[in-house]
């Protein structure tokens, strides 16, 4: 099934790993998914998170099948999963950078979220 992020970039999870997951695509209610309550968090909209564009295969479009199909069943259950770890961008059409939750981020657009639960973490420039 293919899916979009808000700046149009799309994306395709495979209909088997979606049916192996026992995910309903869009079929949310809330903004986010439940993180733990003993992480501080902020909800980020996914439309300012940009989009990482794998160029390694994986199982398919740069996705771990176990990773991905682990998620979507923990979205589905409504299960609380680990914020992602964002970092602000200094420029252009993204306010932050993606460092850990590329299959959190991406189920999350699947799901029909708005937002996620997000660390934000310091940007980092390194000289040489």
């Amino acid at each position: 099934m293919r899916f979009r992020h808000p700046s149009g970039y799309e994306f395709e999870i495979a209909d088997g790993w979606l049916t192996e997951a026992g995910f309903a695509a869009s079929a949310t209610v809330s903004r986010h998914y439940r993180a733990p309550s003993n992480v501080a968090f902020e909800a980020v909209p996914l439309a300012d998170i940009e989009p990482i564009r794998r160029q390694v295969e994986l199982d398919g479009n740069g996705f771990c099948r176990r990773r991905l199909v682990q998620i979507l069943k923990g979205l589905a259950a409504d299960a609380e999963l680990p914020p992602i770890q964002v970092h602000p961008l200094p420029c252009g059409p993204f306010k932050y950078g993606l460092r850990d939750g590329f299959h959190r981020f991406y189920a999350s657009l699947a799901a029909g979220y708005l937002s996620i639960p997000a660390i934000i973490l310091p940007y980092f420039v390194f000289e040489t």
